[in-house]
């Protein structure tokens, strides 16, 4: 059975090895994009800001017609306030899972934002978990790609440098 504690606990890890794959990256990678149309470093950084409490929010208020405003709020983030960021995001979401009883984050029911009704724990685990941690893999690539080519799979999972 998947927890509270753990879902708070992965989050807790994809914001640490975004913000240490962010202090391996410089200003100067932040227009970096692999290809028209692809987020550049900024904008993954802005959206990653609020890939897990967005989605937490709507979640747990049954309600998504505010994804489009927390998108654009976002998107006003300067590169050097992502950790920043990053851990007001954590407290954020920590704050929102420790007012839903337990019984009801694995039995209540809750939209996803296709339309699809799942569980509660499991929507936040489908949206907030996975989408922080897919984008999280891309902006680790993009900041490799643009400049730090030392960076390795330790950086990408466990967000520390190789031993």
């Amino acid at each position: 059975m998947f927890t509270k504690e753990d879902f708070l606990n992965s989050i807790a890890h994809e914001v640490h090895v975004c913000k240490h794959i962010f202090s391996k990256a410089s200003p100067s990678q932040a227009d970096y994009r692999p290809a028209e149309g692809i987020r550049s470093n900024l904008e993954l950084m802005q959206y990653l800001s609020c890939s897990a409490s967005l989605p937490t929010e709507a979640l747990i208020k049954g309600d998504w017609s505010m994804a489009s405003k927390a998108m654009e709020e976002s998107s006003t983030m300067k590169w050097e306030e992502f950790p920043a960021r990053m851990d007001a995001q954590l407290e954020s979401v920590r704050s929102m899972i420790a007012a839903v009883p337990d019984e009801e984050f694995m039995t209540r029911e809750a939209a996803l934002p296709w339309g699809a009704s799942v569980k509660l724990g499991a929507g936040l685990v489908d949206t907030s978990l996975k989408f922080m941690s897919a984008y999280r893999l891309q902006f680790f690539q993009n900041v490799k790609v643009s400049g730090a080519k030392d960076m390795n799979t330790a950086n990408a999972w466990l967000g520390v440098d190789k031993p």
